[in-house]
């Protein structure tokens, strides 16, 4: 049967944001375990005090004391990119809007342009130029859901292991709500991340993920 101080090592072991708070001892513990409480129940299954969760996390804490070498797996990408003039169009599905969606798509890949598509199970989103974006009402006919303009993309390649890495998206989005850096949308392929923000954080948010996740450490 799972230990509290087992589940507890579980939960932090591939969590770099739950490590770096525990070593450094910058969270509250009692609010802490107010917070994981649930979750450790769940890995548990059965119900646990509060009182109990503080005290393990208190014995954590001890293990992880400021300045030890954390256990944890380092994430890395390849290369880091951005690109900025971008726009973000989303409408709803129907038979005739794949269509249009579609023959849009074509034409401007024949022309060699950027544009990207991530369709839902209801809605439809469309990432291209600004200068594509002003003519797509002549291609794709209704009005959007959403139009989100300035924006910018910043993305990169990543080792394809830590496609079954838990915590890896964690940590780097961790990275930028650190900066308060809004995410606006998400997109990827089997082994590569490209994330939309507003235009003003591009540059923030290309040096938050090139000195965490590319630059080595001196």
């Amino acid at each position: 049967m799972l230990s509290l101080q087992d589940a507890l090592q579980s939960l932090t072991e591939h969590n770099l944001f739950l490590q770096t708070g525990i070593a450094n001892r910058l969270f509250n513990l009692s609010a802490l375990a107010r917070f994981l409480k649930p979750v450790i129940e769940t890995k548990l299954k059965k119900n646990i005090t509060a009182t109990s969760l503080v005290m393990a996390l208190s014995r954590h804490q001890k293990k992880r004391h400021k300045g030890s070498k954390l256990t944890q797996i380092k994430y890395r990408f390849s290369n880091i990119q951005a690109a900025s003039n971008l726009c973000i169009i989303s409408y709803s599905i129907s038979p005739r809007r794949r269509q249009e969606v579609a023959s849009f798509v074509r034409e401007l890949q024949a022309k060699g342009e950027f544009i990207s598509i991530t369709q839902g199970l209801s809605q439809i989103t469309i990432f291209l130029n600004k200068s594509a974006a002003a003519k797509i009402h002549h291609h794709v006919k209704g009005k959007p859901l959403s139009i989100n303009r300035n924006i910018a993309l910043v993305g990169g390649l990543f080792d394809p292991k830590l496609c079954q890495t838990p915590g890896f998206l964690n940590a780097v989005f961790q990275q930028l709500y650190l900066q308060n850096i809004n995410i606006v949308e998400v997109a990827s392929t089997y082994n590569e991340l490209l994330i939309y923000v507003d235009e003003k954080d591009m540059k923030l948010a290309f040096e938050t993920l090139y000195s965490r996740f590319v630059k080595q450490p001196t």
